[in-house]
């Protein structure tokens, strides 16, 4: 009965560690799988709508559609307006496209006068629609060129009287914000492998005590059973008969103090009890 216990308590424990580490792996993986793509959507959507806002800002306050026609005679004061945007909105670049991908303003000269070809800008924004990605550092842009740092690059389509005739693209630097996530997500996983090596810690403790009283009660039980057995007693001097050690051994007689203490840890103090003291000293 005692080994069933035993064999049902190891099997209960070997199930909850691995039910506990499985728990834990699905939750890291969650973080991986789940979070950083719901991380990465949100971003893409929160930058979208500032690039909107700040798209349509500049064409309300400036005639983007005059500019974009006069194309290379863009005035110093609309610079001035964009380099302040730079510095102000978080903004690592803003570039100014003509109805047919041609780069009329950018912040970085060298981009001007080159035309965007890409099917994205042709299937996508020109048709009016905003055109929106995350370009971790190391990645190529929509347009070829490899960043430094952690961007969302996000197309805002100009759009008159249901006719395109422009669109902004700016790059929003997001590196910090990623840095941020990103401490966040190690720091989760962190706690969550401190608290599985805590509980399968503490089910270590519990499994070492539950051996411990296991081999207690074992020992026990062995004493017991000791005592179980039907004991060959002399009706006389009350020795206890023992066995030989093998057939041929002849059996041996011992005091009930001496097989006790054998096969136990009691220890025995001699005393009298009253009957016997009235029998044996009568005085």
């Amino acid at each position: 009965m005692i080994e069933s216990n035993e064999k049902d308590q190891k099997n209960i424990i070997i199930i909850f560690c691995i039910l506990i580490s499985a728990i834990t792996l699905i939750l890291i993986g969650y973080n991986y799988k789940y979070l950083v793509p719901s991380f990465h959507k949100f971003l893409i959507a929160q930058s979208e709508l500032e690039a909107n806002r700040v798209g349509n800002f500049i064409a309300i306050s400036r005639d983007v559609e005059k500019i974009i026609a006069q194309e290379k005679s863009i005035d110093a004061q609309f610079k001035k307006e964009m380099n302040i945007m730079l510095e102000t909105l978080g903004i690592e670049k803003i570039k100014l496209f003509s109805g047919t991908g041609l780069i009329v303003y950018s912040t970085d000269k060298k981009d001007i006068g080159t035309i965007n070809k890409k099917d994205y800008f042709r299937d996508i924004v020109s048709q009016g629609k905003n055109y929106t990605k995350i370009v971790q550092k190391g990645d190529k842009t929509g347009e070829g060129r490899e960043v430094v740092r952690d961007v969302v690059e996000s197309y805002v389509p100009l759009v008159k009287d249901s006719k395109f005739f422009g669109a902004f693209e700016l790059y929003y630097d997001v590196t910090e914000r990623t840095r941020q996530f990103n401490d966040l997500l190690m720091i989760s996983n962190i706690i969550l492998v401190g608290l599985l090596i805590f509980l399968l810690l503490l089910i270590g403790f519990f499994v070492r005590r539950m051996l411990i009283n296991l081999s207690v009660k074992e020992q026990l039980r062995k004493k017991i059973s000791t005592f179980e057995k039907l004991l060959p007693i002399c009706m006389h001097c009350k020795r206890i008969r023992k066995q030989g050690s093998d057939m041929n051994a002849q059996d041996s007689w011992d005091k009930v103090e001496n097989y006790i203490a054998d096969r136990t840890e009691s220890e025995f103090s001699h005393s009298i009890c009253p009957e016997c003291m009235q029998t044996h000293y009568p005085e």
